[in-house]
């Protein structure tokens, strides 16, 4: 595979490895997934982002071929392809572009072919070396949410390799069964991914036709009306339920019963094989080849049914307790598939709504429609606060909050990792607190604001402690008797901060805003990273 190759094959991600290897930036999946977190992704704007947090300035333009030539590299271009393609050129000739991979191997792409892919437009990056700290917590996070589904299926092979050990089979019909069982669950789990993913491009690989086989179609046997029984139940549906109740009985029951039961089902089941087959080939005139893997495997269960099945097993089978058990064994594994599809489902299309969303309210005409609907604050310069940051900013974000409102220490510990990312945003605070509901807030206050007028330079330091070690700081504060006793009267401060919000009609915290605009609810606390680079 070429480095050309190499890099389409996982773009964005290969493109993010190039950068970092290239300024000198150790690469880690936590990176990776702060830029595919981008309501933007993938694009320029969530490459300037992850640059931006590297420490380095970037800056599009649109150009063309001849002017690229003279263009500073190294620089990302943007093509115009099936999908986003992004590469990284390291030199431009009048004759080809120069790529490189993630392993440093270049390659040459002449200036047509460059031309045909290329739409125009380039993000050109300073030299500088780059740094990003990522915090712990975030590379924790990302563990556990890349682990939890390898865990499950590691936990669910400990649990099968369990219950052989515990039934102790030494029967090789038995692991044949088994074998066969869970292939047709995991060709069922690839039609179940099917269902909810009809863009997933490894099921879309396996379905689509290519060359001589032009007449491979999933979707036309499995998206109409006669893929599904009674049009209740599709048959993908049907056939996950059965592979898993089949093998839950061949784990749980003595193989003699569940040999029986799995060997009169697969006699049965030969007339739906027929069907499809026959609806295959001359209805649909498609083939789905995901449905003759299920049907070759019933094909294969019905061969070995005819091969050992006896009277002895089906008296075992008609046994009371085997047939509650099995019927027990159905009825949990069908309602617990009922339960979970719509909910794996519903989490689907949760996630493309939720992009769909994203790419709307960070459009710039809908950013500013959203901002002339909220309350706008012409006199915010009037009150007095505590303000953190470059007092020069262009954006200055202004909270109203109380020290003890746990969502306004949420948010504030959010806001002050931004702060510290970003020279041209500053934060100004503003207390409003509740002194006969909770009198503790007002000796918070006061504490901060002793320190705030102490050292205002290192106040960031202060607040940056105190809201990531609470409630812990909240009662050392509590305890220090002797500020207690001496406390600083900022009464006055405080009510007209009060005042100020009751004009205003601000009752409740936290509340945010943007050079005087509240921030919409469309929006949360996290949203402002994006919002302003």
């Amino acid at each position: 595979m070429n480095a050309h190759q190499k890099i389409i094959k996982d773009n964005v991600r290969s493109i993010l490895k190039i950068i970092t290897n290239h300024y000198g930036v150790k690469y880690s999946a936590a990176l990776y997934q702060i830029l595919k977190e981008h309501p933007d992704f993938p694009s320029f704007l969530s490459f300037q982002y992850i640059l931006h947090r590297m420490g380095k300035d970037s800056f599009a333009i649109h150009t063309s071929y001849e002017e690229l030539t003279n263009m500073p590299a190294p620089f990302i271009v943007h093509g115009v392809t099936n999908v986003d393609l992004f590469l990284f050129i390291t030199k431009a000739t009048a004759e080809s572009v120069q790529i490189i991979d993630e392993k440093g191997k270049e390659e040459s792409i002449k200036k047509e072919d460059f031309e045909k892919m290329w739409d125009g437009n380039i993000l050109i990056i300073d030299n500088l070396p780059g740094k990003i700290n990522i915090p712990s917590k975030s590379k924790l996070d990302l563990f556990i949410k890349l682990a939890k589904y390898p865990f499950l299926i590691l936990c669910l092979v400990a649990l099968c390799t369990y219950s052989l050990i515990l039934k102790g089979v030494g029967d090789i019909l038995f692991y044949v069964y088994l074998l066969v069982l869970l292939g047709g669950l995991g060709t069922s789990i690839l039609l179940f991914i099917e269902q909810i993913d009809k863009y997933n491009v490894h099921i879309k690989r396996l379905c689509s036709s290519n060359g001589s086989k032009s007449n491979i179609d999933c979707s036309s046997i499995l998206d109409f009306k006669d893929a599904y029984f009674m049009g209740l139940a599709s048959w993908s549906d049907i056939g996950f339920v059965y592979f898993t109740s089949l093998l839950t009985i061949l784990l749980v029951l003595p193989f003699g019963t569940s040999q029986a039961f799995i060997n009169i089902l697969s006699l049965f089941s030969i007339g739906y094989v027929c069907y499809s087959l026959f609806y295959q080939k001359f209805v649909a005139q498609k083939w789905c080849t995901l449905c003759l893997s299920v049907q070759a495997i019933f094909i294969f269960l019905f061969i070995l049914s005819i091969c050992t099945i006896t009277i002895n097993g089906i008296y075992e089978l008609l046994n009371t307790k085997s047939v509650i058990d099995i019927i027990m064994i159905f009825l949990v594994t069908a309602s617990t598939y009922a339960v979970t599809k719509p909910l794996i489902a519903s989490q689907k299309e949760y996630t493309a709504l939720k992009k769909k969303f994203n790419e709307l309210i960070y459009d710039e005409n809908i950013i500013q429609y959203l901002f002339q609907q909220e309350l706008h604050l012409t006199d915010i310069d009037e009150v007095s606060k505590l303000s953190i940051g470059n007092t020069n900013a262009e954006t200055c974000l202004t909270v109203v909050f109380s020290p003890i409102c746990v969502s306004c220490i949420k948010e504030l510990q959010i806001l002050m990792r931004i702060l510290q990312r970003k020279d041209n945003i500053k934060l100004d605070l503003i207390f409003l607190l509740d002194k006969k509901k909770h009198p503790e807030s007002l000796i918070i206050a006061k504490h901060l604001l002793s320190d705030y007028q102490k050292s205002p330079e290192q106040f960031i330091t202060i607040l940056q402690k105190y809201v990531d070690d609470y409630p812990i700081s909240k009662n050392k504060i509590m305890q220090d008797t002797k500020f207690l006793q001496e406390a600083p009267q900022y009464d006055s401060y405080l009510n007209a901060q009060e005042k100020w919000c009751r004009n205003h009609k601000l009752y409740s915290t936290p509340i945010l805003f943007i050079n005087g605009n509240k921030l919409p609810n469309y929006y949360n606390i996290k949203d402002i990273d994006y919002l302003y680079s």
